[in-house]
């Protein structure tokens, strides 16, 4: 997994302060990526809510330390060795002249959602 950069992080923190202080704050945010899920745990401990009782938090990738967030997060799992192996195939296919070069290739993957313990349904009092 490569990390943003520390810019990238401290504007995301910024937003997700903004977003969880406010008075319309959601009870649910689904992230960009597992990493800005990440952001929404810190941002969500700096203003007391607890992850899933006041918010709850789902991310995108399946990084492996999402497992070990606490509580563990829940994400979409994307297919990796297939992102790869689709990949390559598209561009082994266009320099041997199998595929135009101008041709748009449109290619859909399944994905799964992996529920740990970041959701709950949304709070009563809300």
């Amino acid at each position: 997994m490569q990390e943003a950069p520390a810019g990238e992080i401290a504007q995301a923190m910024v937003q997700a302060r903004a977003l969880l202080s406010g008075p319309n704050r959601p009870t649910a945010v689904f992230a960009a990526s597992d990493l800005y899920a990440k952001t929404i745990y810190r941002a969500a401990a700096e203003t007391d809510l607890r992850i899933p009782e006041d918010l709850s938090v789902v991310g995108f990738s399946d990084d492996g330390f999402a497992q070990d967030m606490s509580p563990p997060l829940t994400t979409i799992r994307q297919p990796a060795y297939e992102i790869g192996r689709k990949s390559a195939e598209l561009v082994l296919g266009r320099s041997s002249g199998e595929i135009s070069g101008r041709q748009m290739q449109r290619v859909y993957l399944p994905v799964e959602l992996v529920v740990r313990r970041s959701t709950a349904p949304p709070p009563r009092d809300r």
